[in-house]
């Protein structure tokens, strides 16, 4: 199988991005080039560019799709705030180039409809949705948002949609370096468990996602108490990281970075484990060693 069909040995995500500059793909690319791997996953699998072609093995297990660079926040650590990110001409992917991703797609388990923005701002992101799952209707289609936009009208089309899952993203809520309007998006997702009900619908399953640090260790507990109320199926802790060179909050995150506070931290991390675990929601850690 040659690139036409593009394979790769072992479970792996594969990322499609839209924008030149970033090395990713143009409306007028051919599909199947790679925007970026992460060789630290796999060291066995070339990048796909141009006219070359290598022969690969399986399918990836995720599609990573860059859906949108707009968003309706502005996160102080966020890293659209970097020297290094400049918004491109054409912020959101375009519906032709998601349909010529179709045949990865519906060979693959996974698409996540990822992005530097916020998914819910691109004006097609309901059409997006409906056709992935109509055209691969055995894949997994998710995405992350920051939940200020899901009210009633929007969590019903996403719904409608079929969207799998949505991992809501609470990075610092109540703090200056996190989630400014966090106390909408937390009736957003109450709102969004009352109208799955309502609808006899167990989509999309909701996933929470936290960001850990000296800051707000006693957060975490708090947050594993609103997964459980709104039904989450897991939480996904992360570390509190440099994530893109911030000279405003550098020297601040690596003061709060949870690997210089383990005592602290250590004990809380066991309490949350045990607290979900107890209500049957699993903690996953990507980014977290020796916890």
């Amino acid at each position: 199988m040659e690139a036409s069909n593009p394979r790769a040995t072992g479970e792996f995500a594969l990322n499609f991005g839209y924008r030149d500059s970033y090395g990713g793909l143009s409306d007028d690319q051919d599909s199947e080039a790679m925007y970026k791997m992460s060789m630290n996953e796999f060291d066995n699998v070339q990048s796909l560019t141009g006219n070359k072609r290598y022969i690969l093995e399986k399918y990836p297990g995720t599609i990573v799709i860059d859906t949108s660079y707009v968003c309706n926040l502005k996160c102080k650590m966020c890293h659209q705030n970097s020297d290094q990110f400049s918004m491109p001409e054409k912020p959101h992917i375009s519906i032709e180039l998601i349909k010529r991703l179709l045949p990865l797609c519906k060979d693959s388990g996974s698409v996540y409809l990822l992005g530097y923005g916020e998914p819910l701002m691109h004006p097609q992101i309901y059409e997006i949705i409906s056709l992935i799952k109509n055209e691969c209707p055995n894949t997994h289609v998710s995405f992350t948002s920051n939940g200020v936009l899901l009210d009633d009208g929007n969590i019903n089309k996403l719904i409608d949609a079929k969207l799998d899952s949505i991992s809501i993203s609470m990075d610092g809520p109540n703090l200056k370096r996190g989630h400014q309007k966090s106390d909408i998006t937390y009736k957003n997702v109450r709102r969004l468990k009352e109208i799955k009900e309502k609808r006899g619908v167990t989509y999309p399953n909701i996933r929470i996602g936290f960001v850990l640090g000296k800051d707000n260790e006693n957060e975490l507990i708090p947050m594993i108490e609103f997964a459980i109320e709104v039904g989450a199926k897991a939480v996904i802790v992360e570390p509190l990281r440099i994530v893109a060179p911030n000279p405003e909050w550098d020297d601040y995150i690596r003061a709060n970075n949870m690997y210089n506070h383990m005592q602290t931290i250590v004990p809380i991390m066991q309490q949350a484990r045990k607290l979900a675990e107890d209500h049957g929601i699993s903690i996953d850690t990507p980014y977290i060693v020796g916890v």
